[in-house]
């Protein structure tokens, strides 16, 4: 029976809410002290997905508008059995237009996003293929198909 894995987008909103806080910005650009943090190793946004499973496997629809292809990064984390996407967004302005920044919305920087795909047979890890088109990236995950059973005549 296919599992459903879902992350409310509650927690993203709440991180952002602490975000705009901290800077006290609501709704004005960013500050020096956030530009900064954009630039750390730690992920700023968790991007949406989608993921299906079937007998054959998983497939999972996330959402990375503005992505550059060599910017993103698809592993499987055999150990804690999660798919894991990653990579970064850039904001395509310059530093003149950027200063007339009112309002923005739309996540850029770096991200993360894992997820723990259940199942007991495993995964077919020499065969996960990825395809990024029109800002989503389309991620197959096989499964590995299990030996099959074999019944010994007892004489």
């Amino acid at each position: 029976m296919p599992s459903i894995v879902y992350q409310h987008p509650f927690f993203n909103f709440v991180d952002q809410l602490a975000e705009l806080a901290q800077d006290n910005q609501c709704g004005n650009a960013p500050s020096a002290d956030s530009q900064k943090r954009s630039s750390t190793k730690d992920p700023k946004f968790s991007p949406d997905l989608d993921i299906y499973e079937s007998d054959e496997g998983y497939v999972a629809y996330v959402d990375i508008p503005g992505a550059k292809r060599e910017e993103l990064s698809v592993d499987y984390d055999q150990q804690a059995h999660q798919l894991v996407v990653s990579g970064s967004v850039a904001r395509n302005v310059d530093g003149e237009t950027l200063k007339t920044l009112k309002y923005s919305s739309r996540p850029y920087g770096k991200f993360e996003r894992r997820v723990k795909l259940a199942n007991k047979s495993g995964i077919d890890t020499d065969y996960i293929t990825a395809k990024y088109v029109d800002g989503v990236l389309e991620v197959k995950v096989p499964k590995a198909k299990e030996a099959p059973k074999l019944n010994v005549h007892i004489e």
